[in-house]
Formats: structure tokens, sequence, C-alpha cells
């Protein structure tokens, strides 16, 4: 019998057929394809982790690199809830279980914000104490801690996630030592609006939060996102401009988030004894300068005759890595030239001298710097040439050649305006860098 392929009934058996084929085929695939894109769901997740470190090499940091290196650099991982009791503590030794849903790895904030937090902050809109108490009443709300080690330096990386202008954000900070100041950034979005809030994840908006604080006179200080062209302290950033939503909505979950890690660290005595140790012996330093260099990163600068002898104190509490940065403001050179001037610079540079016998092991930088009058090759001559005579005075004074480099920036890095001599007379300065 010949089949009638006109007839309906044949074309609905092969759509049929061909609809069980072809469905069968991209069961097939998408089922293939599940183990490589978890693989790359993972990786990612190292990859951002690692570089909230805030390491310089960790900036190129491919995905599929990621976790090779995850365990050399990541040895605890910790889980908190909001009353900042220990869920869970692994170590590099515990293999990250998948089906382990308390491992600090395994712990998805943006599916806890959307199912526990965001309906909280809905219904108690406007009345903060209510959603702190309801908060912190959930079990079903995590904080992962990852504790980072390198060259016996220790970062723990932070998480956060929240709401921006049409989806979700999300973030990992990298906390330094001292419990307080961010050492690095790494934040994504969904779908935040290209151009503008989408500019979260980009290097200039995340450096910008390297060096800010969290914590003053021993207190939670939130990290606030400002509207650009402000004037900014040590616990703010410029916003992006045209993403006041998205700004918002990181402001937010930094804030929610980062009161629950820092009251963690405070009261938990693993950690609060580091914090406190070291925040005794810097209590008192005063006149710190903020310097936003053009490659946007954020960095402090310690007025070296209030700061040095109180550094000398804590230098034995720094861990491996830690540094200060200093003014050398009492060192004067004749005008024009790298000639230093002996007379009104010689108790500065005994004090350095002193200082650095007693920091065994300790790596110094000295940089140069300069107003911007004169052409750009000549301020960079001088300003390393003015860096290289320190370093002559203190090599001629015992201190190892091999622990000194130096550095000339010319008018790179101007800490004032240049159109006051005011701001010319602040900019004309040497610094000095110490590295435990």
């Amino acid at each position: 019998m010949a089949i009638d392929r006109d007839s309906n009934v044949y074309t609905i058996v092969f759509a049929t057929i061909m609809v069980i084929i072809v469905g069968g085929l991209l069961a097939f695939i998408a089922s293939s394809l599940k183990p490589l894109q978890k693989a790359n769901t993972t990786n990612e997740k190292m990859q951002n982790i690692l570089q909230a470190i805030g390491l310089e090499e960790m900036r190129e940091l491919q995905r599929d690199e990621a976790g090779a290196i995850f365990n050399d650099y990541v040895k605890r991982r910790i889980t908190i809830n909001y009353k900042g009791e220990i869920l869970s503590d692994k170590t590099t030794e515990d293999v990250i279980d998948p089906l382990d849903k308390l491992d600090a790895f395994n712990i998805d904030l943006r599916k806890e914000y959307t199912r526990f937090v965001k309906p909280i902050m809905n219904q108690n809109k406007g009345d903060d104490e209510a959603i702190k108490a309801a908060l912190t009443a959930s079990t079903d709300i995590h904080f992962p801690i990852f504790v980072c080690k390198n060259n016996g330096k220790t970062i723990y990386v932070l998480s956060a996630s929240g709401k921006g202008l049409w989806d979700d954000i999300w973030g990992y900070i990298g906390l330094s030592s001292d419990l307080a100041t961010i050492n690095g950034t790494v934040f994504d979005h969904k779908q935040e609006t290209a151009g503008l809030g989408s500019k979260i994840n980009e290097a200039w908006f995340e450096d910008q939060f390297i060096g800010k604080i969290i914590a003053e006179n021993g207190k939670f200080v939130p990290i606030e996102v400002k509207k650009p062209g402000n004037d900014l302290n040590n616990h703010q950033i410029d916003g992006i401009s045209g993403a006041t939503f998205t700004g918002v909505g990181v402001d937010e979950m930094l804030g929610r988030s980062m009161e629950v890690y820092y009251d963690f660290f405070k009261n938990n005595s693993e950690f609060s004894t580091v914090s406190n140790k070291k925040e005794s012996h810097s209590s008192k330093s005063t006149g710190a300068v903020r310097l936003k260099a053009d490659t946007n990163i954020t960095m402090e600068l310690l007025p070296f005759a209030d700061n040095f002898d109180l550094f000398l104190l804590s230098y034995s509490d720094l861990e491996i890595g830690d540094s200060r940065s200093f003014i050398l403001s009492g060192i004067k050179f004749s005008a024009g030239s790298a000639n230093i001037n002996k007379h009104s610079s010689t108790k500065t540079l005994e004090k350095i001298v002193e200082g650095l016998k007693t920091m065994v092991g300790a790596q110094v930088e000295l940089s140069g710097h300069t107003d911007n009058a004169g052409e750009e090759e000549a301020l960079l001559t001088l300003s390393k040439n003015r860096a290289e005579a320190v370093k002559t005075y203190l090599i001629e004074n015992g201190v190892d050649e091999t622990q000194i480099t130096t550095e000339g920036y010319g008018a790179s890095q101007p800490l004032a305006s240049n159109d006051t001599q005011e701001g010319k007379d602040q900019n004309k300065r040497t610094e000095i860098k110490i590295i435990k």
C-alpha cells in the first residue's frame, strides 16, 4: 500500500517523529553541556574571589586558570549567619562538596537575596530596625568568608548581593588584615543599563574602593557611592554619571552585608585580637592624606613627623607584605635641584636610618614628586634624582642598598591643585613606603 504523503495523518505522524528526534537531540546536547556549564560557573566564581584579593597579578587571571590556583590562596572557607555564628568552617583539606549547602563556596547570595532578603525589606520598607530584626531572625541568610593568604599577608574576601536599577547586582570585597581597609573589589550585574550601570564591573569603578575604610573609632561606617564631583572622605567613592539607581544598589548591599562581617570580626576573639592590637597603635595617627592618582587607585599617605614613631611601635604586629606610606615633609632640596638641604633635612633622615635599622628585612620605596612648573621629562628626571639623593644618604649611613628602590613621578600624582602656590608647595614632596 502506497503512503499518501499529502494526507493530514502523514503530516502529523512525520511532525511528531521529528519533534521527538529533535527534542531528544536537544536534551542530549543540553545534558552533555551541563558539566561544562557547571565547571565554567565554578571557575568564574573562583576567578572573582581571587581577583577580589587585590593582587596586581590577578587582574589578568583567566576563568579557566582559577581552579588550578584557588587553594594556593584561599586557605579557609567560613560561613556565618546574620548573628555572626559560625555555621561551617572548611580548610584546603576539605574538598568543595557541591552537596554541602553550608560550605562557603556553595552559598548562593543572589538566590538568598531574591528569596529571603528582598521580601523582608519590602515588607518592612522604611523601618530599619524591623528589617534588621527580621534579617537576624532568619535562618535562611548566610554570609561566606574566604580567608586568603599571600606571602604571609591575610586578606578576607567577603560577598554581597543586592538589586540595581533593573536586576541583580553582586560583588566580592577583599578586606585587609586590619579588618577595616578594602584591598580589592569585583562587582558584576545581570542586566544594568549598557554604558551606565553596567560600568560597575569596570576597573576604574572597582579600584576606587581600594584603600577605603569601613570603620572609624571602632564603629562600622558604610561605604557611600556619591554623586560624581563631590569631595570624598575615607568612606566615599564617586558614583557613575547617569546610573544613580545602580549606585544606590551598590550602597545598600555593601552597607547591609559589610556591617554583619564587621561585627563578626569585632566580636570573634580569633579575629578581634589582631584587629584591636593594630587599632590601638594606629588610633593616634593623624593627618592622613588621600591620594587619588591617575591610575584611579586611592592610597593613604601619613605625615612622617606625626606617625613614624607609632609605626615603629606597631611594626612587629604587621604581617609580611603590610606597608605604610609617609610624606617626608622634613626633607628639603635646593630649588630646581636634587641637592639635599642638610641643615633642614638631617633630623628626618637620621630618624629614617635609625628606624630602618630596627626593622629587619624591611623594603623601602622612595619616590619623588614635583609641581607642574616645567617640561614633563625634566620634572620626571628631577623627581627621580631627588629620590636617588635620599637613597644615597641612607646607604651612606648604614642602610642596606638592596632594601631600597626609587621612582620619580614628576607632576603625575598631585595632592592638591597646581593653580595656587600652596598647592604647588604641597605637591613638591618626597614619599617613603616601608614594606614588611
